[in-house]
């Protein structure tokens, strides 16, 4: 499994908010320099979140995908999510650099959506963003009525590369991971699973490898020195191997 540190973004500045709300958590300072920071640290894959352009349905804050892979070069592998609701752009965010694209609201109303962007050879994950036991979409702002066996049932026949699952409940309070939910997703397909959501120390990344994740993103613990000083950013083998095509 590898551990994903994330990097969210909110009018140019990297923040951490607790459960997704805006106002809360903390800011953390210059999202590009930070970046270069967790490179420096060891870091191979940074997951960055659009918090902008979740908002307003398409991406905003591409400037940092393009600069981030102009300091440090293409061996990063940068995972992008936030306002990607078409095609178009989806094409304009692998353009500026990004190597992984993770779509939430779109596919709940169309989910062939994924299969047409990785039918144009981009590697696409299914934000399945769970609140109180139901998907939630639009920047976590409306909840659905799908739970995750049905989003994972409405999914698996198309062709994806895989699947971010979000514990909101948990989301930016570092309490532990929901290892359960984790579980339950590993359980239902055999493509990639990406998890986050309130993981806690480096029992719970532990945990989370041997129930077979792929990979987790992290935040709050990360930035509050939870994890240690030089965190571990490698837990075992992995099924996620990404060569931008």
């Amino acid at each position: 499994m590898i551990m994903v540190p994330s990097i969210d973004v909110e009018r140019g500045i990297a923040v951490k908010r607790v459960g997704g709300v805006k106002g809360t958590g903390f800011k953390l300072g210059d999202p590009l320099k930070i970046g270069i920071k967790l490179w420096e640290m060891g870091a191979r894959i940074i997951h960055i979140i659009d918090l902008d352009g979740a908002e307003r349905g398409e991406p905003v804050n591409l400037w940092l995908v393009k600069q981030l892979k102009s300091e440090v070069g293409d061996d990063l592998v940068i995972q992008f999510g936030g306002g990607i609701r078409t095609v178009e752009s989806a094409l304009k965010v692998y353009w500026n650099g990004a190597d992984i694209l993770v779509v939430g609201t779109a596919w709940t109303e169309n989910p062939s959506i994924l299969e047409e962007i990785s039918d144009i050879g981009i590697y696409a994950l299914a934000a399945v963003d769970v609140k109180a036991e139901r998907v939630a979409v639009r920047g976590w702002k409306e909840v659905t009525k799908l739970d995750l066996d049905e989003a994972f049932r409405l999914l698996e026949p198309f062709k994806i590369y895989g699947y971010l699952v979000t514990c909101i409940d948990v989301e930016g309070r570092s309490t532990g991971a929901c290892l359960p939910l984790a579980a339950q997703a590993r359980s239902l397909t055999r493509k990639i699973i990406e998890y986050a959501g309130g993981v806690k120390d480096e029992a719970d990344l532990k945990t989370l490898a041997s129930i077979g994740v792929d990979a987790t993103i992290v935040g709050m613990s990360f930035y509050l020195g939870e994890l240690g000083n030089k965190p571990i950013f490698w837990y075992g083998d992995t099924s996620l191997k990404v060569k931008r095509l």
